[in-house]
């Protein structure tokens, strides 16, 4: 079994032969033994072995199982042969490693329709070719990763479903694939093999860069939060814990503020979906200027349009108790009745939650 230690000391060592100017391909035995003993990686000798005795031997069925996890992780012969040298201290090939996986389908391992099932978030994910880099990879947001990628490494494992339209990434710290943090939030992890479908759709440009769109499906859990924990508007995260007393449950769908069309927060209650706006625009004084009432009366006028054609579940929206003095007007009345707008006003303080959760529960038992 491939420990994340293995996969640590195997890239600690590949780091010491790229200085030396090692080509791990053609070192032999001794010069191995001579530059990881000098960088410390080794206390004890690399030896060489009869290839036909060690195939009659327990530790053979273990070293094939080895290989075939190493390779499912993503890595290539010479990182693998690399690997298993250290922990078995025997001196292996990689062109021996190449001649075991030749017959191997790398993307066999990524196709798996069943881990999909274990899936508590869905984001929208970003397929992406650049083309002079000839280099394909997935881009997708989250805070919450990001936060830990940019303190450590975090290894995935990357997983299609057969209509290639899915993506599920599993952690595991000692896969070849990492997640990287841009300095402009956005993540990015390498995704090469590429399933032919998608790889074709990419590839069918004459441009330098192309994106398709994906779902990207992972368990909070994998990377140490709770789904809650998702939550990005400091509103919605107060209110939350109350619609949970009240039988309503995040949906696995979009609990980011990635999407501004899709609100705060997005619930599940029996087989009906409610989407929830909150919305503090107004909270400013009255005595400011006509032309900022009107300016704030457009402003909100436009969310919730926006939100509400391209929603097909239903909405709710929770807005500032002060937007009735001087913004909500005759015409805007007549916009909440022509489109039967929800509307919940609430004034955002003490135990203003409970109040605005009572009132979401009755107004979606109603519908």
């Amino acid at each position: 079994m491939i420990l994340n230690d293995d996969i640590l000391i195997a890239e600690n060592a590949r780091k010491i032969l790229g200085l030396g100017g090692v080509n791990l391909s053609s070192i032999n035995h001794k010069k191995l033994n001579f530059i990881l003993r000098k960088g410390g990686i080794i206390s004890s000798s690399i030896y060489k072995i009869d290839w036909d005795k060690f195939k009659n031997t327990d530790k053979y069925n273990e070293f094939l199982k080895d290989i075939e996890d190493l390779y499912c992780l993503g890595y290539g012969s010479k990182f693998t042969s690399l690997c298993l040298i250290l922990k078995y201290h025997i001196f292996i090939s990689s062109t021996i490693i190449q001649k075991l996986i030749n017959d191997k389908n790398r993307l066999s391992y990524s196709l798996n329709d069943e881990i999909f099932k274990s899936s508590d978030i869905i984001l929208k994910g970003r397929v992406i070719y650049a083309k002079t880099a000839k280099s394909m990879y997935l881009g997708f947001k989250c805070v919450n990763i990001r936060n830990i990628a940019r303190k450590k490494r975090i290894g995935t494992r990357v997983f299609y479903n057969t209509e290639n339209n899915k993506i599920f990434l599993k952690r595991d710290d000692c896969s070849a694939k990492k997640i990287t943090a841009h300095s402009e939030g956005e993540l990015f992890i390498s995704l090469y093999p590429l399933p032919s479908k998608l790889r074709n759709i990419l590839k069918n440009t004459k441009k330098k860069y192309k994106s398709h769109l994906v779902e990207l499906h992972f368990n909070s859990k994998d990377f140490g939060f709770n789904r809650e924990d998702l939550i990005s508007d400091n509103y919605a995260k107060i209110l939350y814990p109350e619609l949970k007393k009240l039988d309503f449950i995040l949906s696995k769908e979009r609990i980011t503020t990635m999407s501004r069309s899709k609100g705060d927060l997005v619930v599940l209650k029996g087989n009906k979906k409610l989407i929830i706006e909150l919305t503090d625009i107004g909270k400013v004084s009255i005595k400011e200027n006509y032309n900022r009432h009107h300016t704030l009366r457009d402003r909100l006028i436009g969310k919730i349009i926006r939100i509400l054609t391209l929603n097909e579940d239903e909405v709710v929206f929770v807005v500032n108790n002060k937007v009735k003095q001087f913004v909500i007007n005759e015409d805007f009345r007549k916009i909440i009745e022509k489109y039967n707008i929800n509307i919940i006003f609430t004034d955002f303080e003490k135990s203003w939650e409970i109040k605005v959760a009572k009132k979401i529960d009755n107004l979606f038992e109603s519908k």
